[in-house]
């Protein structure tokens, strides 16, 4: 997903009263973490290293 349809995304996300910020942000927070894990798998085989 590009920056420019992930924040399409939030605008359109962020202007529905059905979902609470705390929605959009747990959601945002999945996709960072899972970019993160995918991340370190590729960079580290795996491990974690700084």
């Amino acid at each position: 997903m590009t920056k420019v349809k992930l924040k399409q995304l939030i605008q359109v996300v962020a202007g529905s009263q059905k979902i609470r910020w705390g929605d959009m942000f747990l959601g945002y927070a999945a996709i960072f973490a899972h970019h993160a894990a995918a991340t370190m798998v590729v960079t580290n085989k795996g491990g974690y290293q700084k």
